[in-house]
């Protein structure tokens, strides 16, 4: 198995290209007070054909195989201080979680010293809290809340801390705790604001979007059943719009088909089909759908900013250097027409509901 890492991460007599990359950018770790700034390792391509050869080995040799395999990894992605970590964790604990052979003491106490090894103060590594919640929770839903909680009551909260807070108000959510699911809500969009990265604030968003929808199907009530289509119709937006680049417009194009082919979606989830049936409407959600893809298939590369050539523009076609310059201005841009989004989705639900 090592050998096998090492044909992945460079070997002895000449490093691979991959090797010499992470080397570039290694985490210069805390060792002394004299070192103060740390630099990290951005993943690259490689964590996700790493991760699809976990599944084959899991597959074809077991949870044992896979889950070594994956250590191996995560090892190396420790020592060069690579981001990549977290989604390796996020292949590795779950795997140690369905091994019968692999205790849960095992298992945290393992995902713990990763974490004890990983700079403290760098929010690219406070996912893996994330997963340890996870973990928790798959013993005790009380303990995993207390675990955050004990966590987030150590520091400021900050937009560093933006997705722990999230990961609180899910289960807050899914413990029925919906008064501190409430209260949590509007601190996690205050910390929000348009000067973030463009991609990374429409993720948020998007995350916010979902908790509320899932907060407001869990209450009681035709108002709950109306916010939740609401906060759920903007959370389609924002997928779609987060994915909207036109360097990549193909990702677009891809995500839609995904939307159509029901791949991807709420069209055929037990949450949505009950809301319309107990709103009514069950008969108009063909004419829903049809409408809201329209919009954000159609209407929102153009609320956004992308021409008809970017938006139909294919691999090959001719395009001036002006063109190229302005698709890549595109992801600088702020992501301010969240408001107007809004507005349409209220009216679109209103209408709809009367």
């Amino acid at each position: 198995m090592f050998s096998f890492i090492k044909q992945l991460f460079g070997n002895k007599s000449g490093k691979s290209r991959r090797r010499q990359k992470i080397q570039e950018a290694t985490i210069q770790f805390k060792d002394s007070p004299a070192v103060e700034e740390k630099r990290y390792k951005q993943p690259d391509a490689d964590v996700h054909k790493l991760m699809i050869q976990a599944t084959r080995i899991r597959k074809e040799k077991g949870y044992p195989e896979a889950i070594e395999f994956l250590k191996d990894i995560a090892e190396a992605y420790v020592r060069e201080g690579n981001t990549a970590l977290v989604a390796c964790m996020n292949k590795l604990i779950p795997y140690m979680k369905r091994d019968e052979s692999v205790s849960y003491s095992v298992t945290y106490q393992y995902l713990e010293d990763i974490i004890q090894r990983m700079p403290k103060k760098d929010p690219y590594f406070l996912a893996l809290h994330i997963t340890m919640a996870d973990l928790i929770k798959s013993q005790n839903i009380d303990q995993s809340i207390s675990y955050l909680e004990n966590l987030m009551d150590q520091v400021k909260t900050n937009i560093d801390f933006y997705d722990i807070l999230i990961k609180r108000i899910d289960l807050y959510i899914e413990k029925k705790d919906d008064n501190n699911a409430k209260n949590l809500l509007p601190v996690a969009r205050n910390l929000l604001h348009t000067n973030l990265d463009r991609y990374d604030y429409i993720k948020k968003e998007r995350k916010w979007f979902r908790s509320c929808a899932n907060l407001n199907y869990s209450l009681i009530g035709r108002s709950g059943k109306i916010e939740y289509l609401f906060n759920s119709f903007v959370e389609f937006i924002l997928d779609m719009a987060r994915i909207l680049d036109p360097l990549q417009i193909e990702s677009f194009h891809h995500r839609k088909d995904l939307y159509y082919k029901k791949e991807r979606g709420f069209e055929d989830s037990d949450k949505f089909n009950s809301a319309l049936e107990e709103l009514n409407i069950e008969s108009k959600k063909e004419f829903i759908i049809k409408q809201l893809y329209g919009y954000a298939f159609e209407e929102i590369p153009r609320l956004l900013g992308i021409t008809e050539k970017q938006i139909h523009f294919k691999p090959g076609q001719e395009e001036t250097i002006e063109e190229l310059r302005e698709k890549k201005l595109f992801s600088r841009k702020p992501f301010r027409e969240l408001p107007e989004i809004e507005n349409y989705i209220r009216q679109f639900v209103e209408k709809h509901v009367k």
